[in-house]
């Protein structure tokens, strides 16, 4: 289709929303208390939970995409673009998944959760509709080189935002440490005090670091490649040569809060993201013998891609303790060299019924404790059998009560190699419970009316700590990648769990943490530290989706990601173009989704940054197809 340049009342309207999308709503950051859905009660022990990072920015994605949606619906397009639009793939995929989102909200159990979303998360039905929405939208608007460059300074100033603020961070600079952050998030709740920061990363605007690794994966790759590939002469290419030195000073920007992350995956993303850049480019040189003309741009990538493995290279060497070692422990693991080892100070524990005693392992000794229901008594002792200094083990109720009254109820166990281990009794419902802690690590105990001591859940009821979930694969690798091989392998049944239901519907919208195992105490500690943690996410945007909405609905989307990149891959090397910044743009958008799409094999999908990827594949679909031209 033959491009033709307008701008009009629509160009800038949905511009405008696009803008709000990329810039904005990553600033709706507040501290708020949402009621806990009726069906997410059995993973939240309260009726409330406190959300900061995705509460509010699910209800703008939601409500600018109505915004946007209600334009598109008004405007009258140029004569035949809609009909083109309606028989590209783009609309059937993206029809196809909001059809079985409808489909697994239909057939969900969980159906306050889909259509609020789950605590902290808030990727509901509504939300995932308006991804489709978004993508939809912008891939009819992005037909004029007017609305590509709308949509380039869009992306830049989303980076402007969220790039300066976590680069701040990484230099310890953190705008959410001082008073001006606090009353910014806290709102109403701040009383003078700062906040509890929980992150020693940088997590931006965005939930976590992760998630900062995620948005540097397909924006990073994208201003690198506008970087190397647009011109440099202002006065004969003057927005080209603009945003090409945007592109450098965001690049940079952009590669400190990759190192400040601390995300492997997005480390890795990013590599094979802007090495798959460099083959291509080499094709097309090739293929299109324009080796005079694309010597200087081909010389650049390939110093870019130089400059990357020097860059990441040096990084390893500087972080050797943290990811080099990350790196090649999980590679032992995953071969099998090595026992997967989390490093937590408290790796197991479990409970010898016919002893009525606990055994709890560390890093330096094991801990035993022992009930004597004569003498109502317990007593915590070490491999070597020397009981550890722990008085008055009396667990009667009047002598707990009176502990508790008197703040003696917590006492160290001090002769455990100067660990800070805590050994705590208290009172829940009048009923005495034992707490053995260490830093965030938590076990607890109870002792039932026939004296026999069992772990509780998070609810304080007796569990049994033996009870297996289903699993699939990662035997002896579950602590690859952080404790990944342990979720994903428990994730992988739940794909078919519910056989033809499942496979079509999934287990709901944002339902993923009420489907996951969450009873296996002993595995929660053993791979991620804490016995009581809720997995929330699969760190795992396809297992997310699979087992979320039904692994039809995510078939609908790598068959939507292999169209794109195939036409892509196909129109940049029949060189269909001869405008160099679509060119570019085209390229540049082709492999920040590739980078967005390797990173997602070990992060989810979340609101503060899947907007930008929808936005840019719908995009990256436009770019290759309404800017066609004969070759000259």
């Amino acid at each position: 289709m033959k491009m033709k340049e307008q701008k009009n009342w629509y160009d800038y309207t949905i511009g405008i929303g696009i803008f709000l999308i990329f810039a904005v709503v990553p600033l709706f950051i507040s501290a708020k208390y949402v009621d806990v859905n009726e069906a997410e009660k059995v993973i939240r022990s309260g009726t409330t939970a406190l959300d900061v990072f995705s509460y509010y920015k699910s209800i703008m994605i939601c409500f600018v995409t109505l915004f946007m949606a209600a334009i598109f619906i008004m405007y009258v397009p140029e004569k035949g673009h809609k009909k083109y639009y309606f028989n590209h793939p783009i609309f059937f995929c993206g029809g196809a998944f909001v059809l079985f989102v409808i489909i697994s909200f239909i057939f969900t159990p969980f159906k306050d959760v889909a259509l609020i979303g789950i605590s902290e998360r808030f990727e509901s039905m509504w939300v995932l509709i308006s991804y489709m929405a978004l993508m939809i939208i912008t891939f009819s608007y992005c037909n004029t080189i007017f609305r590509v460059k709308f949509i380039t300074l869009g992306i830049f100033s989303g980076i402007a935002v969220i790039g300066i603020i976590g680069m701040f961070q990484y230099f310890d600079m953190d705008i959410f440490s001082t008073e001006f952050g606090a009353k910014w998030v806290l709102g109403d709740m701040y009383n003078g005090t700062g906040l509890n920061i929980k992150f020693d990363e940088v997590y931006s605007l965005l939930y976590n670091p992760n998630c900062v690794g995620m948005y540097c994966s397909l924006v990073l790759p994208f201003t690198t490649i506008l970087a190397v590939s647009l011109p440099f002469n202002i006065f004969k290419h003057k927005f080209a040569a603009i945003v090409k030195y945007i592109s450098i000073i965001f690049s940079i920007i952009l590669l400190i809060n990759l190192i400040g992350s601390d995300s492997d995956g997005a480390f890795i993303a990013v590599f094979l993201s802007l090495f798959i850049a460099f083959i291509l480019a080499f094709i097309y040189i090739i293929k299109n013998k324009k080796y005079k003309k694309c010597s200087k741009a081909f010389t650049a990538i390939t110093s870019a891609i130089v400059v990357a493995i020097v860059l990441v290279s040096t990084t390893v060497v500087f972080k050797s303790e943290v990811i080099q070692t990350k790196i090649f422990n999980n590679i032992d693991i995953l071969t099998g060299k090595t026992q997967g080892s989390t490093g937590y100070y408290i790796t197991d524990f479990s409970i010898d019924y016919d002893k009525n005693r606990v055994e709890i392992l560390t890093l330096d000794d094991t801990i035993f404790i022992d009930y004597d229901k004569e003498k109502n008594m317990f007593q915590i002792s070490n491999s070597d059998g020397i009981l550890l200094p722990y008085e008055n083990g009396d667990f009667s109720l009047e002598t707990v009560k009176l502990k508790e009254e008197n703040k003696q109820n917590a006492i160290p166990l001090k002769n455990i190699n100067g660990a800070d281990l805590i050994a705590r009794v208290f009172l829940r419902n009048n009923i005495p419970f034992l707490n053995i802690k260490y830093e965030k690590t938590n076990i607890y105990f109870r002792v039932s009316n026939e004296g026999i001591i069992s772990a509780v859940n998070k609810y304080y009821e007796i569990t049994d700590i033996n009870k297996k979930a289903e699993s699939i694969g990662f035997k002896g690798s579950e602590s690859f990648g952080t404790g990944r091989g342990y979720i994903w392998s428990r994730s992988l049944p739940l794909v078919l769990s519910n056989g033809i239901k499942g496979f079509i519907a999934g287990s709901g919208p944002d339902s993923f943490a009420i489907a996951f195992p969450q009873f296996e105490l002993r595995e929660k500690l053993n791979y991620l530290g804490n016995p009581y943690i809720i997995v929330d996410k699969p760190h795992n945007m396809y297992l997310q989706t699979a087992i979320n909405t039904g692994l039809l609905s995510l078939v609908t989307l790598i068959i939507l990601f292999v169209v794109y990149i195939y036409k892509t891959i196909r129109s940049i090397l029949e060189d269909s173009n001869n405008d160099r910044f679509v060119f570019s743009f085209k390229f540049a958008v082709l492999i920040g989704i590739i980078g967005y799409l390797i990173s997602a094999l070990t992060t989810d999908s979340v609101v503060s940054v899947a907007p930008t990827f929808w936005i840019m594949l719908g995009a990256g679909f436009a770019v290759s197809e309404f800017f066609k031209e004969k070759k000259h």
